[in-house]
């Protein structure tokens, strides 16, 4: 038993240098590229959201408002949130490194790649 609570003090220890780090990079980022203010006006043209959201943009360039920001946004949220219960987690949650993905794991990362190219492809037509 005390094998197992040592592991998860390590765990612990290592999501939590991980979270630190990644807040620090984003800090760092949010001071030396922050976001430009979206000025409206007739003279500007179309206005452009942040990179943040230039995926959502570029879904509601091209589909309809109903199913590009409510329908396909709320799938993708509501597949992240039932992602424990449709891979059949059951207990508490111990990551591992040696355990294989899950068939319900790779939607997921499928929703979050083709977010990326949406807010990549945003950027190259509207930047």
């Amino acid at each position: 038993m005390d094998r197992l609570h040592a592991n998860r003090q390590i765990l612990l220890a290592r999501e939590g240098l991980a979270a630190l780090s990644l807040l620090a990079g984003l800090a760092g980022a949010a001071v030396f590229w922050p976001l430009t203010p979206v000025e409206v006006g007739p003279a500007q043209g179309p206005t452009q959201a942040p990179w943040l959201f230039l995926g959502l943009q570029t879904l509601l360039a091209h589909l309809p408002w109903l199913v590009a920001g409510v329908a396909l946004p709320g799938a993708s949220l509501g597949l992240l949130a039932a992602l424990p219960w449709l891979a059949g987690v059951r207990g508490p949650v111990v990551p591992t490194y040696a355990r294989r993905p899950s068939a319900w794991e790779y939607p997921v990362w499928l929703v979050l790649a083709a977010w990326a190219a949406l807010t990549w492809w945003g950027w190259r037509t509207h930047g």
